[in-house]
């Protein structure tokens, strides 16, 4: 790993700022240093920028986050706190657990949710036509959509 990499110094989310770091900063690095895969600040600013179009073009105050790449948990947390939103974070995302709190979390619930598999449950109208008792079968995966039909059940 580079020195400067290694002397880089943490820095508050709330201290972040357009120009507060070089954009050419490397913030994080995909798989070893040698790949050369890196994530710059620029990247970082992009990254929550688009994020944050996203967030405001819904009127919602709480999002679950679930994901388990880093850089991608670090951008939509970041963007998600700029925007001044409540952040539910997820230790997991079974089809059990989405099952279950699907009926817990209030109806204005944002799920944000970044693996691919999971991607359809984001959609607020999959939400809306599960709420509403509408066929949703086509939106989510077979073994996440017949555990919710079982927590309407009951």
């Amino acid at each position: 790993m580079p020195e400067a990499l290694s002397r880089a110094k943490a820095v508050p989310l709330s201290a972040l700022a357009a120009g507060s770091r070089d954009p050419d900063l490397v913030m994080c690095f995909e798989g070893v240093w040698s790949d050369g895969i890196y994530k710059t600040y620029k990247d970082f600013l992009e990254g929550t920028a688009t994020l944050r179009r996203f967030i405001n073009s819904k009127h919602n105050e709480k999002w679950l986050l679930y994901c388990e790449d880093c850089w991608l948990f670090l951008l939509a947390l970041t963007a998600l706190l700029q925007c001044k939103k409540e952040v539910l974070l997820a230790t997991h995302i079974s089809p059990a657990y989405i099952a279950e709190i699907h009926n817990i979390l209030p109806a204005d619930t944002v799920f944000f949710l970044t693996t691919p598999q999971h991607t359809p449950i984001n959609s607020s109208i999959v939400r809306d036509i599960l709420r509403h008792k509408g066929d949703a079968s086509i939106f989510i995966p077979p073994t996440i959509y017949s555990m919710i039909l079982e927590q309407q059940k009951t």
